[in-house]
């Protein structure tokens, strides 16, 4: 299988925040064990939460990365992520 394949939030969460971004089936097996314990302590909601708080959503007007649903939402539409509908 391809190392760099489809992740669960969990494993998307682990690799952004505790490993590097090497490709090895090392680190993946590393970030899938870290997962699954992960799962064992936070909710689905709670691992949401962080994930959607921590993660890159693009950049803003300036080009600088904006991470977090909030400063995502505030860099690249100019309002708060409760005021952002699909359209």
């Amino acid at each position: 299988g391809n190392p760099s394949g489809g992740s669960t939030l969990s494993q998307q969460l682990i690799k952004q925040t505790l490993l590097t971004n090497e490709v090895s089936l090392a680190r993946k097996a590393k970030e899938l064990l870290l997962a699954i314990r992960l799962e064992k302590f936070f909710t689905k909601e709670q691992i949401l939460e962080a994930y959607l708080n921590f993660s890159s959503f693009g950049r803003n007007a300036r080009g600088e990365n904006v991470a977090g649903i909030e400063a995502s939402s505030q860099g690249l539409f100019g309002k708060k992520a409760a005021d952002v509908n699909i359209p």
